[in-house]
């Protein structure tokens, strides 16, 4: 598409005519809403003619003059409005801008921009008939009537204009109403004047319009439209001051609004103070129910002392029975055969030395497996090693008398452990600790190895007895502990190092072996 065929099309989408002639008045171009304007069926049939052809007869010869300015004066530019003939006969009112065309300095020809203001002109027509009817009413009416045509432009307002906004009506007739509604409600205004053109009813609506001094006022407006025929050529409206109303609104509003905030202030009080009670409720309920557990706990504490008491009576005499047995069994057959060998000295004569010397051999053989048997039953019952040389020494000897009797290592780690820790018992407990887990790890975890660690941090002794053996289920064990007819070893090392105000925490997995730990306040 070449740019005069481009510019062509711009110009045919144009809602205004446009035209172009040569210093004659020939047409030279017309693009085709003028063509329409005209009733003309495309804007060949207006090139090559004379505009003349296209002007009522008694508005040509004002035409022609005004056209041969515009062929004589490079700053000539006109607005002149005249009726033209259509094609069918009909006339229409239109409005002409138009000035001359210069090219290197000469003028060549005009251009003219044609606009259609029939309607504005029968606008005015009926105003100016109706005019002189009202104007007696109107000019003494309280509230303000205007009449504005299609593009908001006011061609009437009576004189209670100026009391109710400031300005005279010659200040506000052929302005547009948009100069004086408040920015904010102008398109609210244009729409609801649209809506009556395309409507025809009585459409109400509240704005604001801005005094002549800067002060805004709220009018309540009602608009209709103005009719010819069926045709809507203005719209006449009126409206009046609601200003104070709309204050008395705002006020009501903003007292709503306070008693609103004072409810919902109100009401998040209450909530907040149902909460707080809903919460103060569970808080007792959690409290009754805690004191219950406790009271519950009291009772199982109770009960596994009292079963541990018991307990703790019936080891104490089997292990009587025990040291009985083994007094009887082992040191009375031992005294036994001393006896025995003691009567076969008398009758072995002083003579035969061998014989002598073989029953004292026999004897002091026997003597020392009762010496041996004594001081195990009296290290079972009290090391000796922990009261004369100390703790560290004594667990030594424990693993070493561990480690002969069974198939199994033993590690044992210490560091910064003192050597008296106090008459409270401290040491004995530890001790006992150790050696029945020593005990359980050989008996039932069938362990191959166990590592022992004892610490003193931060006056804490820290003591960890760990073995990879059997495991146990420990969540098992403690409940049959606790219900009667579990281990009791576990209760005792519990109780031990309780006595001491220490801890006492085991973790045992099946397969996976057993942890003991223990932390007793060194101070």
């Amino acid at each position: 598409m070449t740019g005069i065929a481009k510019v062509t099309e711009i110009l045919n989408e144009i809602r205004d005519g446009i035209f172009m002639t040569d210093q004659r008045g020939v047409i030279t171009f017309v693009n085709e809403p003028l063509a329409e304007m005209h009733g003309l069926g495309g804007a060949e049939k207006m090139i090559g003619k004379h505009f003349s052809e296209f002007v009522s007869p008694e508005f040509r010869s004002e035409i022609s003059d005004k056209f041969k300015k515009a062929v004589e004066e490079e700053s000539y530019s006109e607005v002149l409005e005249f009726s033209i003939m259509r094609r069918d006969g009909g006339l229409i009112f239109i409005q002409l801008k138009h000035g001359p065309v210069v090219e290197n300095g000469r003028i060549v020809g005009t251009v003219g921009v044609i606009r259609d203001v029939t309607d504005k002109k029968r606008a005015e027509g009926a105003l100016a008939a109706s005019e002189k009817k009202y104007r007696t009413i109107v000019e003494n009416m309280s509230d303000v009537v205007f009449i504005v045509d299609r593009t908001g432009t006011l061609l009437f307002i009576t004189p209670s204009a100026t009391r109710m906004i400031g300005y005279e009506p010659s200040e506000i007739i052929g302005h547009n109403m948009q100069e004086f509604i408040y920015e904010e409600d102008y398109n609210s205004a244009l729409k609801n004047l649209r809506l009556v053109f395309s409507e025809k009813g009585i459409i109400s609506n509240e704005y604001r319009i801005r005094h002549k001094n800067g002060r805004i006022i709220w009018m309540q407006t009602f608009t209709r439209a103005l009719l010819e025929g069926d045709d809507v050529v203005a719209v006449q409206g009126s409206f009046f001051d609601i200003t104070e109303r709309k204050g008395m609104e705002e006020e009501l509003r903003r007292s709503r609004d306070e008693l609103e905030l004072r409810i919902k202030e109100r009401t998040t009080e209450l909530e907040r103070t149902n909460k707080e009670l809903q919460l103060e409720i569970e808080k007792r309920k959690a409290y009754g129910a805690d004191l219950k557990l406790q009271g519950e706990k009291l009772i199982r504490a109770y009960n596994q002392r009292d079963y541990l008491s018991r307990r703790l009576v019936d080891l104490v005499e089997k292990e009587r029975r025990e040291v009985g047995s083994a007094l009887h069994e082992e040191i009375g057959q031992i005294m036994a055969g001393v006896i025995l060998h003691m009567e076969k000295l008398k009758t072995v004569g002083y003579e035969d030395g061998f014989g002598l010397q073989e029953q004292v051999t026999a004897i002091q053989e026997m003597l020392g497996e009762a010496v041996k048997q004594v001081r195990n039953i009296s290290r079972n019952l009290r090391s000796e090693t922990l009261e004369r040389y100390g703790l560290i020494p004594a667990i030594r000897e424990l693993m070493e008398n561990i480690k002969r009797g069974y198939d199994i290592q033993v590690h044992f780690f210490t560091k910064n452990v003192p050597q008296d820790l106090g008459e409270d018992g401290k040491d004995l407990v530890i001790y006992r600790v150790i050696q029945e887990g020593l005990t359980n790890a050989v008996k039932y975890a069938q362990a191959e190895e166990i590592f022992i660690n004892l610490i003193e941090r931060d006056r804490l002794l820290l003591l960890t007895i760990e073995d990879y053996g059997a495991g146990f289920d420990y969540d098992s064990v403690s409940k049959k502990t606790a219900t009667r007819g579990g281990p009791l070893g576990l209760t005792i090392m519990r109780e031990r190092v309780s006595q001491v105000g220490g801890q006492f925490r085991v973790e045992s997995t099946p397969g996976k072996g057993t942890q003991i730990f223990v932390e007793i306040p060194s101070g």
